[in-house]
């Protein structure tokens, strides 16, 4: 939604990215991979365009 809240402000360019651990270890690290890819497969959660982690950076050019 981030992304699309700066696209739709007229920003051009828009990129995230994502940093930092999840700390998710074990077997909550494949049920944690499953759970995105559901929540992505139902259009609930994008993708950033690189990284995986906890912080969003997102980053975008004025036009």
């Amino acid at each position: 939604m981030l992304t699309e809240h700066v696209r739709r402000a007229g920003f051009g360019d828009v990129r995230a990215r994502t940093a930092g651990d999840t700390d998710h270890h074990g077997a909550r690290q494949p049920a944690h991979r499953l759970q995105m890819a559901a929540l992505r497969l139902i259009g609930q959660r994008h993708r950033a365009d690189e990284g995986e982690g906890i912080c969003v950076f997102v980053t975008a050019t004025a036009g």
